[in-house]
């Protein structure tokens, strides 16, 4: 996948399928930075709404980089990609899961302020 990404490091496609083929990994693999750096770059091209990506697509991707925000601590930034995922309405599951997790963030003190 690395390789495929350094050949066509634009495709959007081929960043997604890195990112979600390592985003599954157990985390002793050492590839979690990897995958979150993906998901980021993804994440900015969407809002960019440039590149190949489907409105699934866009719905997968602020769903992975909402969930990496959280893991930082930032709720406020995962909110506001969940939400984006919403906008997409491309899977009914994935868009209850992002429904579950603005409910859960929102509960948050942090997400408050």
């Amino acid at each position: 996948m690395d390789e495929a990404v350094a050949a066509v490091p634009d495709d959007s496609k081929v960043r997604l399928a890195r990112a979600l083929t390592t985003s599954a990994l157990p985390r002793f693999f050492g590839r979690a930075k990897q995958s979150d750096d993906d998901f980021k770059q993804l994440a900015s091209v969407a809002n960019q709404a440039s590149g190949n990506l489907e409105a699934g697509d866009r719905q997968i991707i602020y769903y992975h980089a909402g969930l990496i925000a959280q893991r930082a601590g930032n709720h406020t930034e995962a909110v506001a990609l969940w939400q984006r995922g919403l906008k997409a309405e491309a899977d009914s599951k994935l868009t209850e899961k992002l429904r579950q997790e603005i409910v859960r963030a929102s509960a948050t003190p942090d997400a408050r302020r």
